[in-house]
């Protein structure tokens, strides 16, 4: 899809910015910045959607908005290159 990836979020782990159930457009970057919320692949979790905690020009700490989320220590730092893309769009479910 022309460098974008559609997901509908599973869990709570973002919060209010992402609920369960949401669905949220990703497109695909090569950089990054403290704040974004990413979409990455993780050797042990798989694909999960994160906030950007801290980047250097090479890696990033990811972490989730929840207290629940799994913690920035358990996902590890992760090359730049485990981004797939970077939060454009979002549409929230009905209440």
């Amino acid at each position: 899809m022309l460098g974008f990836t559609l997901i509908r979020v599973v869990g709570d782990s973002m919060g209010r910015a992402l609920p369960d159930g949401s669905f949220a457009l990703f497109r695909k970057t090569k950089s990054v910045s403290s704040g974004d919320i990413v979409l990455a692949r993780h050797h042990r979790f798989g694909e999960i959607v994160k906030r950007v905690e801290l980047t250097t020009p090479e890696t990033l700490t990811l972490a989730g908005d929840s207290p629940d989320s799994v913690s920035s220590s358990d996902i590890g730092t992760l090359p730049l290159s485990a981004v797939i893309g970077r939060l454009v769009w979002c549409s929230k479910p009905p209440a």
